[in-house]
């Protein structure tokens, strides 16, 4: 698709710091501006009014032919609304920030490591997609999108969960080193361009992606006019795994002897000894990847026990993850155990926990995540 040939508008070149008055006061290109004087130098184009690109593309890495005559600059100022078909910035090393004091209403909005700044509403036919750990997505009106995409990039994540003004089927919010299941991918991009199966490295199962997506793909097939999105977008959160059906039926009781008697010590340290798993998991920072579970081992280390942890993606939007640690504990007169730990979230503020016995659901979850785990190994033989 064609890029809108900005020199149509009128257009006023000057600096950041001339422009100051005019930046939102929630803008961090505001405070560079004051406190920064190189940033302060840094050149700014500014619309008076509205940007209408109609069925055109505004390409912010085409704003001016690239020369060092004239490079491109710092930041584009409409103070009025932006329409247009795709409102595209992907470059990583001195891209154009955009900052709209109106609306914002297109079919894609696809940014790499800029500011992105909407005053009004955000309206959006298909997807926002923001990529890198500088971007910055900051909207002071009602966001509408099917699907809302924070790759590394930073956005108020806690009112899109919260649906605080917000309108979205899809909502996936990860960084660079978050596990993301293949089918939550492809509820937001067609499968065509989720990263194929060879693209992991030897230490990875192919069944999970990481760099789940190349994002240069989207971007060229958005900018040729073609649509990367999956068809319809779906919500990414609802559980792919369903626990064991057997085990619902269960009273408090009869879950905890299976569970004891399932996951003993001997079956936990028979997991541990498997060979994939001896391969893959040399330390705890390894994983196993199924589908959307994952599998790591920290060795016994001095008095530290053994663990065997399983996370799963889950639909709860405030946690995204639940942790199953079994740990073999040997009690005072000799007999070893395992105990089911869990965490809110990863990091050392929130350490593992023991699991009440009375957390039904829990139980059911972890033993079957364990029964999985068994079948999954068989399976790899």
């Amino acid at each position: 698709m064609s890029s809108v040939d900005l020199s149509r508008f009128l257009l006023q070149e000057t600096t950041l710091g001339a422009i100051t008055s005019w930046l939102p006061w929630e803008s961090e290109l505001s405070d560079l501006a004051v406190g920064d004087p190189a940033f302060a130098a840094a050149s700014a184009v500014v619309l008076d009014g509205d940007l209408d690109a109609g069925d055109l593309d505004v390409n912010l890495d085409n704003l001016y032919p690239r020369d060092h005559q004239h490079p491109l600059p710092f930041l584009l100022l409409v103070r009025g609304s932006v329409r247009a078909r795709a409102v595209v910035n992907s470059d990583f090393d001195g891209g154009t920030h955009l900052v709209v004091l109106g609306d914002l209403d297109a079919d894609y909005l696809i940014t790499f490591d800029q500011e992105t700044f909407v005053g009004g509403a955000l309206r959006l036919r298909r997807a926002w997609w923001g990529i890198g750990e500088a971007g910055n997505l900051m909207v002071r009106g009602p966001i509408s999108a099917p699907a809302l995409i924070a790759d590394g990039y930073r956005v108020d994540d806690e009112r899109i969960r919260a649906r605080h003004g917000v309108t979205n089927t899809a909502f996936l919010f990860r960084d660079g080193t978050d596990y993301l299941p293949r089918a939550h991918a492809c509820c937001v991009i067609a499968d065509k361009y989720v990263c194929d199966d060879d693209s992991f490295d030897d230490e990875q199962i192919p069944n999970g992606v990481v760099d789940w997506v190349e994002p240069f793909d989207v971007l060229d097939a958005v900018t040729g006019g073609q649509d990367p999105f999956a068809e319809p977008i779906c919500d990414p959160t609802e559980d792919l795994f369903v626990p064991e059906p057997d085990l619902f039926g269960c009273s408090e009781a009869e879950l905890r002897d299976r569970f004891s008697a399932e996951v003993s010590a001997e079956s936990v340290v028979a997991v541990m000894a498997h060979p994939l798993v001896m391969g893959r998991c040399e330390t705890y920072d390894h994983d196993l990847i199924d589908e959307d579970r994952r599998y790591s081992v920290r060795r016994a280390s001095g008095e530290t026990p053994a663990r065997l942890t399983i996370v799963r993606v889950i639909s709860d939007p405030h946690l995204m993850y639940r942790f199953h640690h079994f740990e073999a504990r040997r009690s005072p007169c000799g007999t070893t155990s395992v105990e089911l730990l869990t965490q809110k979230s990863a990091g050392a503020r929130c350490e593992p926990e023991p699991v009440p016995e009375h957390r039904v659901d829990h139980y059911i979850d972890a033993l079957s995540c364990f029964r999985r785990l068994r079948e999954f190994l068989a399976e790899s033989v």
